[in-house]
């Protein structure tokens, strides 16, 4: 968020302090710089700024962002410490449930609620809008984050390259990243459930109209260096393969 970045140069200052002259680069991580168009407008002031943006398949992100929220429910952490901000907002011509939590059909039909917004998901008309007007393009780095998860020395080589650096992690760290046990967090949802299938057809057929242009797959392949080819919606197995009928396209 935005007050965050009000305290960059102090960070920067600190950590230049430390670090003497050993110090080449400074990294800030947080989730929510590209949907903040304050936090970006501020990013986009720091000097010889590089933005790396990692994207994840849209679908799976939804879910685990939903899942994600209702823990913190549970929890009464995060967001929920003030009741205000949960509210839930639908569109006008959908029928909420009324349920508390906002079901995960809401959610998927248009509800926002404390940051899912299925129109945050459209990644590249985000970038496209908020972050390339402030920050050049070859200053830009799109990573998806199923490739690092898969590929991690061939991503993480990317980013080195993106950053004119030179390797700097020994051979055993690879192994371990590698061979580190990826574990899947127990659901609340889960999208491939049959019982979710018109909720899946809802959100798959939202995106596939945005996801699959043209357009799009040019800005992510620009960004990427070829990395990124393509960012494609969640098919949960052949039987759940979007039908691009069924959402009005031919």
């Amino acid at each position: 968020p935005a007050p965050y970045f009000d305290r960059v140069d102090a960070m920067q200052q600190r950590s230049v302090e430390r670090a003497g002259h050993r110090l080449s680069a400074i990294g800030i991580k947080c989730p929510g710089i590209i949907i903040d168009k304050d936090a970006m407008r501020r990013v986009a002031s720091i000097r010889d700024i590089k933005l790396i943006v990692g994207v994840r398949e849209p679908m799976a992100n939804f879910q685990s962002y939903y899942n994600y929220q209702c823990k913190q429910l549970a929890k009464g952490a995060g967001v929920f410490k003030n009741p205000v901000q949960a509210k839930v907002v639908c569109p006008p011509a959908y029928n909420h449930s009324g349920q508390w939590p906002p079901t995960w059909r809401d959610v998927v039909n248009g509800c926002k609620w404390v940051g899912l917004d299925r129109e945050r998901l459209l990644f590249a008309d985000i970038i496209r809008r908020d972050v390339l007007p402030l920050v050049p393009p070859s200053r830009v780095l799109v990573v998806s984050l199923e490739g690092l998860a898969a590929k991690p020395r061939e991503t993480y080589q990317l980013i080195f390259d993106f950053h004119g650096i030179h390797e700097f992690f020994q051979e055993e760290v690879w192994r371990t990243m590698v061979s580190k046990p990826r574990e899947r967090a127990h659901s609340f949802v889960d999208m491939c459930d049959e019982g979710n299938r018109e909720e899946h057809n809802t959100l798959a057929c939202f995106l596939h109209q945005n996801f699959h242009a043209k357009s799009t797959l040019e800005l992510y392949t620009a960004l990427s260096n070829g990395f990124v080819q393509s960012i494609e919606t969640a098919s949960c197995g052949r039987n759940y393969m979007v039908d691009t009928l069924q959402c009005g396209l031919s």
